[in-house]
């Protein structure tokens, strides 16, 4: 397990809040969890140094709203969109698609955004109006 300074925390903070800020302007996120951050760093049992290791930042998609995705191709298309946004607001990152993520490579850490849909928001009466209920 290793400690993070107080300045590595607000680094990942910052770049957390700026890379969803950056999604949730180009597609539709969950407005009351629009991310969280899972892994070995949120459980504090990264085992290497920050920059040796990896922060994962889960965007979580509204489902109503990105319903389109919802397919074989679904999450490969969210995923080369996701890259699409962050390659567009950052330039100088490299970013990658790997098979459930993108990952930024940036100076002190590597982030991976995976992005999940939420289905608490799928309704009986949702489905039966829009006809997808089989």
């Amino acid at each position: 397990m290793v400690g993070f300074t107080d300045r590595q925390e607000s680094v990942v903070s910052n770049w957390r809040k700026n890379v969803v800020t950056k999604l949730g302007e180009e597609v539709f996120l969950l407005f009351d969890q629009p991310s969280t951050l899972i892994g070995s760093y949120d459980r504090d049992t990264i085992a290497k140094y920050l920059s040796e290791g990896d922060v994962d930042v889960m965007v979580v998609l509204h489902y109503g709203d990105n319903k389109n995705w919802e397919n074989k191709e679904g999450v490969t298309k969210a995923l080369h969109r996701f890259k699409e946004i962050l390659q567009g607001a950052y330039p100088e990152t490299e970013c990658s698609v790997d098979r459930n993520c993108v990952t930024m490579k940036l100076t002190e850490f590597r982030l991976d955004v995976v992005q999940p849909f939420d289905f608490r928001k799928v309704t009986i009466a949702s489905l039966i109006h829009t006809g997808e209920n089989g």
